[in-house]
């Protein structure tokens, strides 16, 4: 899965007021905090399709291919069963397909998947479906893998790259707010990307388990100089397993603000959109060169269509609040999805907000705020969303037009920063930002389906601060975790 967005504090803790509404956002990981359920990680996936937007401005695609599920691990001669949801105009009935012609393995008429039972070299995979009339096809990568990804299961780890600096005085008084955030790749399933305040961007090649930094080349210095708050990973994934990811992140308070982009998996950085104090990206799930975002401490929303290169402002009445997670409502037609946006304003600062037209008309709906810090949201399917905010967990079942609160009344800070999940589980957790943490991640979970009962969660006792972000990705055994905890640091989470 994608997943996700994070947020890197101010110098001053969050406030939650005694009457403050509950709430929250929703949205995928591919930015503002979200996680979808992209990838196998989830039990959804997304793939690409024959009528996708260049990103050039151009028409949307009418109608897309999606499979279930996106890009995964296979362990050598073990199956997965693949499926796949027409969306938009489309009809017809889905045929299934190898884009290799030897050494893959093989896949039936009804989409299971069997490895090859040596590792092919490279070992990645491609999976086609195609459908319809007029024809639409999607395709995702399935990486071989011989065995699963080493460490502890059912035990939350603390994995922070030894050449991290925690220390709160870290490149100033009270300014290292640590652990930012975490990506997980969709197409190679080990490979991850986290963030850390004034110290870049670092990857991982063992599923979470090791780091070094690749923010070495153009404009790393310039990352190096501020906190990277928010970050985002192209979610296609029918992405060429032998070219590198799209990144996207800020440099907050940095001296060179704007929208970080990286082609080569965060090696180099071009900075677009020069001054632009962005907080919040998402990413349309049907169009990869669609993105929106909040504005740090200021109201309004930020899209492009072009991949980050230009972008258009749309305001925001103040009563809509500020430093806004805006989430693409996936309705389950590519063209209502990319205009559909539901909109979540930092605690105190206003109300939730929503819109059907991609941003020209922007109304209060839901009445949720997002605690300071950060904030995730999981895309379960089609109109379902579950968010979090002030008050617990939320839930739509329509898209965004309206909520349910789940969270159960164990959470000790009547709220949630938080959520995401794998194929059979969902995870919320509080988090902020305050140097010296919250005392305890406040871990919650509960059964994916029917998703409203929450239980609490056990946690170390130095992992003191839930996550700002959460990626989850497969190593065709397990469902990991790894998630970025502020001045707690980077912490991992092997499902049993």
């Amino acid at each position: 899965m994608s997943v996700l967005v994070l947020a890197c504090g101010s110098s001053s803790p969050h406030a939650v007021s005694a009457g403050a509404a509950g709430g929250a956002g929703a949205g995928a990981s591919s930015g503002a905090g979200a996680s979808s359920g992209t990838g196998d990680a989830a039990g959804t996936g997304a793939g690409a399709t024959s009528g996708q937007s260049s990103g050039s401005g151009g028409a949307p695609a009418a109608s897309a291919l999606v499979i279930t599920p996106g890009a995964t691990s296979v362990i050598e001669g073990k199956t997965a069963q693949f499926a796949a949801d027409v969306r938009g105009g489309t009809t017809g009935t889905v045929t299934w397909s190898l884009m290799e012609k030897t050494g893959c393995g093989s896949i039936e008429a009804t989409g299971l998947y069997t490895a090859p039972p040596t590792l092919p070299q490279p070992p990645a995979c491609h999976v086609q479906a195609a459908a319809g009339d007029p024809q639409v096809t999607a395709v995702v990568t399935v990486t071989i893998v011989n065995t699963p990804a080493t460490g502890k299961l059912d035990t939350w780890e603390n994995v922070t790259p030894a050449g991290v600096s925690l220390d709160p005085n870290f490149h100033g008084a009270n300014q290292n707010f640590g652990a930012n955030g975490v990506v997980a790749d969709p197409v190679r399933p080990n490979e991850l990307y986290s963030f850390f305040c004034y110290q870049g961007a670092w990857k991982s090649t063992d599923y979470g388990l090791t780091w070094k930094k690749v923010s070495t080349g153009k404009n790393g210095d310039k990352l190096d100089n501020g906190r990277p708050w928010t970050a985002i990973i192209d979610t296609d994934p029918a992405r060429d397993a032998a070219t590198p990811p799209t990144l996207y992140t800020a440099s907050g308070y940095g001296s060179d603000p704007g929208v970080y982009k990286s082609t080569d998996g965060g090696v180099n950085w071009t900075i677009y959109a020069p001054g632009l104090d962005v907080y919040s990206f998402n990413m349309d799930p049907y169009d990869h060169q669609h993105l929106i975002t909040g504005l740090h401490e200021t109201p309004g929303v930020a899209e492009s269509t072009d991949g980050g290169m230009t972008w258009k402002t749309w305001p925001t009445d103040k009563s809509l609040g500020s430093s806004i997670y805006p989430y693409f409502m996936d309705t389950g037609d590519p063209a209502t999805t990319r205009k559909t946006w539901f909109m979540i304003p930092q605690v105190d600062s206003g109300t939730s907000s929503y819109t059907t037209d991609g941003g020209a008309t922007i109304l209060a709906k839901g009445g949720f705020s997002h605690p300071h810090g950060g904030n995730q949201a999981f895309v379960d399917s089609p109109k379902v969303v579950y968010a979090a905010g002030i008050g617990g967990v939320w839930r739509t079942t329509d898209a965004g037009v309206s909520w349910d609160k789940l969270y159960a009344p164990t959470d000790p800070h009547l709220y949630a920063a938080g959520v995401t999940g794998t194929k059979k589980t969902l995870y919320a957790w509080d988090s902020g930002s305050i140097l010296t943490g919250l005392g305890s991640a406040s871990l919650h979970t509960a059964p994916r389906s029917p998703g409203t009962q929450w239980t609490p969660g056990v946690t170390p006792a130095d992992f003191n601060n839930g996550p700002t972000a959460t990626a989850v990705t497969y190593d065709g055994a397990h469902y990991i975790l790894v998630g970025s905890a502020v001045g707690a640091g980077l912490w991992r989470y092997v499902e049993p």
